[in-house]
């Protein structure tokens, strides 16, 4: 509905020949929480230096406002057996 989601999947068996299940909550959406101002694209998951993860995307999907597209970082940690931004 505002534009580009992240979502998150998992397979049933652990291997990328199961079942994959969707989470019903979306991980990022322009709206979804404070500080999700602008849609993105091609959202990214790296591991840090320090060893936790990162989900990089770009921001916003075209010049809006005189904005021009940037990346925007979000650390993530893993909880309840998903991944969340913090």
């Amino acid at each position: 509905e505002n534009g580009y989601a992240v979502g998150v999947s998992r397979s049933s068996n652990g291997k990328i020949d199961g079942e994959w299940i969707h989470r019903k909550e979306l991980l990022y959406a322009k709206d979804l929480r404070t500080g999700f101002d602008c849609d993105g694209g091609h959202a990214m998951i790296f591991p840090t230096k320090e060893g936790g993860f990162k989900l990089s995307l770009h921001s916003p999907n075209r010049a809006i406002d005189g904005a021009f597209e940037h990346i925007v970082l979000f650390d993530l940690v893993e909880k309840n057996g998903t991944i969340e931004i913090v």
